[in-house]
């Protein structure tokens, strides 16, 4: 489901399936995960390798042939200009090796410092397709390499500091982190890298820095003798209404969240359940439909995926969505013709409907009113309730898109919460003084970076990983396309042994029934 995938495993085999350096870049993308986590020093030097190897194919614009979609090469050239960033660092990671490799040794009992090289393993089997993506498809998967091999954030689908921090599909490694004792150190210590820090630095906190620092100059040059200042009580006062707004818009956020995931659930389970019957119910006599009702499941997360998110969630930078629309346009229209591939007329109306999942489910709709009459009713009636399920997910997340929380709720929120920290250095003047300022920002970053929260999950396709649904969608169809044939040629297997032994059994009893020979 992923476009890269095939331009992976072409990249691999073209570019990389021959020579020394290949088998080598191949030994140390085949790590076990289990020993690494066990051996801190094998990372190291294997991640060594890696950057280099990465380095010296980005860098090669002669290998931007195997790439073929517009969005590929795009993520292609950016990856070119990550590549040649990459260079300096290899003497650098070179240098520092062997220090690591005794730190690493020192820590290797504690939990958080094996950590690591599980990640490094999953991702560099991601890069070369042995695994499923993690949360996403297309061309964000070159970015993440580097991304893995540099030892970035745990959230690898941003593209700049600032951009939406997102969770990949929790594995049971992933629990074992987040549960970790050790969680507090590790984000106090990522606070910097955080992307709500990156979105408040500036305007603001850069306003709480401003009035704070205004009010110590003041203070201590201007009015030394009689401070200026404001009394705690209208801050202890009002900071009751303040946490009430932000506890509201937090919750009401995360109930949309809730919707939003639900909705996909039922769309991954509908799918499940409708390439399911088709493998057994309809495949053995109607193979034209099944292909067609497993094509056009398939079809519909990737159409939802588009739907919801304008830019197709292949990772572009926000801003303007007019410049990306038309690479998006291509990709969508790229990845139905994979799932489609016999049916070039329908992916054509899909894409230029004007809701593509809608029109993805009127063909669903058609296909089984189709066969209506040559399969059993309860076969009919369950695949129609299919189709509505998957209609009523599409309302649901068009509604989660369309209808946000009341805007003036959220503009008063913003203006109470400006007022209050901006005003706050007044109130911490008295016991604070010249710490007023790292205190009041420390205050302000608290309170700013829970309505910042609430905000970001208001509209929460920006953090579900969508792709990782059109992933488990595609397994299920493929799952059950694999037990339905094992399941035909045990059939048939189990008609010819029948038949074998019937013709066996005929032919004994036609030689018993036959009449002795005459006496000589």
């Amino acid at each position: 489901s992923n476009p890269l995938q095939r331009t992976s495993r072409r990249t691999d085999q073209q570019s990389m399936g021959k020579g020394p350096q290949a088998q080598e870049f191949r030994d140390t993308i085949l790590i076990d995960r289990r020993h690494l986590s066990q051996q801190g020093r094998v990372l190291i030097a294997s991640s060594s390798r890696c950057v280099c190897h990465w380095c010296a194919y980005f860098t090669n614009p002669a290998n931007a042939a195997v790439f073929t979609t517009p969005c590929q090469q795009r993520r292609f050239r950016t990856m070119i200009h990550q590549g040649a960033r990459l260079m300096p660092l290899i003497p650098l990671i070179t240098a520092t090796q062997p220090a690591t490799v005794r730190f690493v040794g020192m820590l290797g009992q504690q939990r958080w410092a094996s950590r690591l090289p599980s990640y490094l393993a999953r991702a560099v089997r991601e890069a070369n397709d042995e695994t499923p993506a993690r949360a996403r498809g297309g061309p964000r998967r070159l970015a993440v390499e580097t991304q893995w091999l540099l030892g970035e954030s745990r959230q690898l689908e941003r593209e700049t500091s600032s951009n939406v921090e997102r969770d990949a599909h929790f594995t049971h490694d992933d629990w074992a982190l987040h549960r970790s004792r050790w969680r507090k150190v590790r984000h106090l210590f990522g606070l910097f890298g955080s992307s709500s820090l990156q979105r408040l630095i500036f305007p603001d906190l850069a306003m709480v820095l401003g009035a704070s620092s205004t009010v110590v100059w003041l203070n201590t040059h201007v009015y030394a003798a009689a401070p200026f200042e404001a009394p705690p009580l209208p801050f202890m006062v009002t900071a009751t209404a303040l946490s009430l707004l932000l506890a509201f818009r937090t919750n009401y956020s995360n109930h949309r969240f809730e919707e939003a995931r639900d909705a996909w659930q039922t769309i991954v389970s509908s799918v499940r359940s409708l390439v399911r019957i088709s493998c057994i119910h309809i495949a053995p006599t109607h193979p034209e439909a099944h292909a067609a009702l497993t094509g056009l499941a398939r079809a519909f997360p990737r159409c939802m995926v588009f739907s919801v998110c304008p830019d197709g969630d292949l990772l572009y930078p926000d801003g303007d969505l007019s410049a990306v629309q038309p690479q998006a346009a291509a990709e969508q229209q790229h990845q139905l013709r994979d799932v489609l591939p016999l049916y070039p007329t329908a992916v054509k109306k899909i894409v230029a409907a004007k809701d593509p999942p809608l029109e993805v489910a009127w063909m669903l709709s058609e296909v089984v009113a189709a066969i209506e009459s040559r399969v059993p009713d309860r076969v009919a009636s369950q695949l129609d309730g299919i189709v509505m399920k998957l209609e009523e997910a599409h309302s649901v997340t068009e509604r989660v898109l369309t209808t946000p929380i009341p805007t003036n709720y959220t503009r008063h929120t913003s203006r109470f919460l400006c007022c209050f920290t901006t005003a706050l250095p007044l109130a911490l003047w008295p016991g604070c003084g010249i710490y007023t300022i790292p205190v009041s920002l420390g205050i302000s970053f608290a309170l700013l970076a829970i309505e910042d929260t609430g905000v970001v999950i208001e509209e929460p396709f920006d953090l579900l990983p969508v792709w990782s649904y059109v992933d488990q969608c595609d397994e299920a169809a493929k799952d059950a396309a694999v037990a339905a044939i094992a399941a035909r040629t045990a059939a048939k297997a189990e008609k010819d042994r029948l038949d074998a032994m019937t013709a066996e059994q005929a032919g004994t009893e036609a030689l018993n029934s036959q009449p002795p020979p005459p006496a000589l």
